[in-house]
């Protein structure tokens, strides 16, 4: 009787086990997803694409904190507009002619830095403020104009 409690048990265990298992070699198969998970074409590449969106020219422009450090609270605004926030440590955006950068970090009572780690190449760097430092406070990265 104590042998058959005993394989049952154990076979309970191994079925309970098994999902965690799934799930844990998940990442190894590149055609599974699963939710959270980040999707990139190809994430060794130090190019950003120039895209057509329905006629009208846009840039991505690529946005990382200090260390690539999760900022939940400091939010990137284009033309006053929360578009995006640093819980990951780094943003990506899309920008046109014309839009206004800025990162809010009001919600952090200390220096962090930002930088831009890369854009497209059809965005006029020289307008951009390449590297902020942030105390409490909203400060632009500059207007995005295409060359």
């Amino acid at each position: 009787m104590k042998t058959k409690v005993d394989r049952i048990l154990l076979v309970l265990i191994f079925i309970s086990l098994f999902p965690v298992l799934i799930i844990q070699i998940m990442p190894y198969f590149s055609d599974i997803t699963y939710p959270g998970q980040k999707i990139f074409n190809n994430p060794l590449s130090t190019e950003v694409p120039i895209i057509i969106d329905e006629g009208a020219l846009f840039g991505n422009l690529h946005l990382e904190s200090e260390n690539e450090v999760s900022l939940p609270m400091a939010k990137v605004m284009v033309n006053q507009v929360e578009v995006a926030d640093f819980s990951e440590g780094t943003v990506l955006i899309r920008v046109y002619e014309g839009d206004s950068v800025e990162i809010n970090s009001m919600a952090y009572q200390r220096d962090i830095r930002y930088q831009i780690s890369n854009l497209s190449s059809n965005i006029d760097q020289s307008k951009l403020n390449h590297s902020v430092t942030l105390y409490a406070e909203i400060k632009g990265i500059g207007v995005i104009h295409f060359k």
